[in-house]
């Protein structure tokens, strides 16, 4: 039997397409999980400075096996900036996001720059921990073009 031999030509271009395909392949197999984390971190800290607020992920505890999760929480609020003049507080939770807040806050954000008012619910993090629904508030929102 005769065994293949390859070129040093051959061994550039195979450690080269290894190289591109296995992180390829890796960002597509975590893409759920990475592609929040990236938008949080590329665009959160921008959104956060111009719109006058920060967020953070706090430990709710529950009833699973890990005994908590971790929720979106609006920090804080900086005092006559646009989330202040919108009507956000410190300690509101972001609700009704699809894949949940950490997942969609940010993006849904950047994407609504411009295009005319849209409502973001929040409830309080005391009243979302007791899930006591009826604190829900809707805030309208809306978000000049970015420069």
């Amino acid at each position: 039997m005769k065994q293949i031999e390859l070129s040093s030509t051959h061994w550039y271009y195979l450690a080269v397409v290894a190289c591109l395909a296995i992180p390829v392949l890796i960002l597509l197999a975590t893409l759920p999980t990475s592609y929040p984390w990236f938008y949080n971190q590329i665009y959160g800290p921008e959104l956060e400075r111009e719109l006058g607020f920060s967020v953070a992920l706090v430990k709710v505890p529950t009833e699973t096996e890990c005994g908590f999760f971790k929720v979106l929480v609006i920090a804080s609020v900086k005092k006559g900036g646009e989330f202040d003049a919108f009507g956000f507080r410190p300690g509101d939770v972001p609700v009704g996001f699809s894949h949940g807040a950490y997942a969609a806050f940010f993006p849904t954000l950047n994407y609504q720059r411009g295009k005319g008012p849209f409502v973001v619910k929040v409830i309080p993090l005391s009243a979302y921990q007791k899930q006591d629904w009826r604190k829900t508030r809707e805030i309208s929102v809306q978000l000049p073009e970015k420069n």
